[in-house]
């Protein structure tokens, strides 16, 4: 399996078959955010977000009551300190506490 690659594409293999498809700018800007060592959320919901950081920092995220479904945009780098991006929540309503593997969310009162 071969292919050639341009700028705003990449390759995916699926059932053993190599295809290679268009990405539009937001995926492009999230890869270069990837490559770069960032996190790059723009537009993103909270869930989203708090699941590529239980990825990255290899915690379990459990949400202890419902959040608000607003849409963030942060880019922050992946040697941030998890205190720091869970602060970062506090600042939006979103608190948080760490108990061993786990990171509980919940929502502020009148967020």
């Amino acid at each position: 399996m071969t292919a050639s690659l341009k700028p705003g594409q990449q390759a995916e293999i699926s059932n053993r078959e190599l295809k290679v498809v268009d990405l539009n700018e937001s995926h492009t800007q999230a890869a270069k955010a990837w490559k770069d060592g960032n996190f790059d959320f723009r537009k993103s919901d909270i869930r989203s977000f708090l699941r590529e950081v239980g990825r990255w920092y290899d915690v379990e995220v459990v949400y202890e009551s419902e959040i608000p479904n607003h849409q963030y945009g942060a880019q922050i780098t992946r040697n941030t300190k998890l205190s720091e991006v869970l602060n970062t929540l506090k600042l939006n309503g979103i608190n948080s506490r760490i108990e061993g593997k786990k990171i509980i969310i919940s929502s502020s009162p009148g967020k």
